[in-house]
């Protein structure tokens, strides 16, 4: 009667200890996936606060929309920085300083009383959060055997669709009682907390990336597999958080939602996303990234052109594009990574991430929703939207030229 309890126990020791397993890896995965979904919450508070910013600073869509820009300005230097930094400190302390860095920027951001003072805090914003990503990259796929790769980066990637989920559904908790600068205050002080811990309890990351050596750079740029996948890395994040920058504005200057409704809708939409990041895992390890980059972001793009379509009568319609769009958006990045650390030897691997990365955040996280903004205050917002979604699209018929992958 005891043997069969008896052998399960053994079998997840066994499994706990064994070096190559992806469960003895596991509890170290979460925890820098936690470090990662404060990282990303703290970039894309300002989203569902938009509504309430163009409000008291009395701005329009493209001025609000422009502190994406300035985010988006600070990632894309760091990022590009990064890998001299990497060079000199090991993986595991920048992990560890960018989320205590994420924090102090907060707090003072918090106290933001002016349009400038919110755009310099924007920008430092971006400044620390760029470290980590080439760091976290880097330390998962030296840390985790290779055939893990797809479980590891989809559990990675919970943490944006999760932050993706929590921000709108904080901010329409705390607006209603406080002021938007409060909103800023708990993932600041949570992020400062989350990267003692992880300097604390973290494993791995425990060696330092090669510098960026200009000929290190060129033989990059000179591969046009990387533009190719520059631009893909472009359109995914175009298609998750340039969208997602811009969506709270959009549906209540379009449809006229108040700031509260378009908040829970832009939440409860993330919610599957939580699920459906698995599948991205799966598709990986199983289909081969180049298979999957394929078929999201065809669908992906379809979906977003449609939700610029829809009149502004069809609110029903558009709540269920807007719940359907990010269910296979958020697939694209675990496959994506894949790609990156395929091609990318592991030494070059948090280089090749940092100037892919910062090309594609500048131009989708930060421009995309500021032209899209642009639209808006011509009165043509949906049209913004619908010119995303064929951009998005176009990616699909880029993807097949990547390298197939073994």
């Amino acid at each position: 009667m005891n043997k069969r309890p008896s052998t399960e126990r053994a079998k997840i020791y066994l499994a706990m200890n064994n070096p190559e397993s992806f469960i003895s890896r596991l509890p170290w995965v979460l925890l820098l996936s936690s470090v990662f979904l404060l990282n990303f919450l703290a970039r894309i508070l300002f989203s569902p606060l938009l509504p309430a910013i163009e409000t008291e600073f009395n701005i329009g869509h493209a001025a609000a929309a422009s502190l994406f820009v300035y985010l988006s300005g600070g990632y894309f230097a760091a990022l590009l920085g990064s890998g001299f930094l990497s060079a000199r400190i090991p993986h595991r302390l920048i992990l560890s300083g960018s989320a205590v860095g994420v924090g102090v920027i907060l707090l003072l951001g918090a106290s933001s009383q002016s349009l400038a003072y919110l755009r310099l805090t924007a920008l430092c914003l971006g400044l620390v959060c760029g470290p980590y990503l080439p760091s976290a990259i880097a330390t998962l796929t030296d840390t985790v055997p290779h055939q893990h790769w797809g479980k590891a980066l989809a559990i990675h990637e919970l943490a944006p669709n999760l932050a993706f989920t929590m921000a709108p559904v904080i901010t329409a908790c705390l607006l209603s009682q406080v002021s938007w600068r409060w909103v800023l205050v708990g993932p600041g002080m949570i992020s400062i907390l989350m990267g003692i811990l992880f300097l604390r309890f973290g494993s791995g990351g425990q060696f330092c990336g090669q510098p960026p050596r200009f000929a290190i750079c060129r033989s990059l740029f000179a591969v046009p597999t990387f533009w190719i996948i520059v631009l893909l890395f472009t359109l995914g994040i175009s298609a998750t958080m340039g969208l997602f920058n811009i969506l709270p504005a959009y549906l209540v200057s379009h449809f006229g939602m108040s700031t509260t409704s378009a908040n829970t809708l832009a939440s409860l939409s993330r919610v599957l996303t939580l699920v459906t990041v698995f599948f991205g895992g799966w598709a990986t390890d199983h289909l081969g990234p180049r298979r999957t980059l394929i078929v999201v972001l065809g669908i992906t793009g379809m979906l977003t052109a449609a939700l610029g379509l829809v009149p502004v009568s069809a609110l029903v319609m558009a709540k269920t594009l807007v719940f359907l769009q990010p269910l296979l958006a958020v697939v694209f990045f675990p496959a994506g990574f894949a790609i990156i650390a395929g091609v990318a030897p592991a030494e070059n691997r948090n280089l090749a991430v940092s100037l892919v990365v910062a090309l594609a955040f500048l131009l989708g996280g930060g421009f995309a929703p500021y032209v899209v903004g642009i639209c808006g205050d011509a009165g043509h917002f949906s049209w913004g939207i619908f010119l995303l979604g064929c951009l998005v699209f176009s990616g699909a018929l880029v993807a097949p030229f990547l390298p197939r992958q073994p």
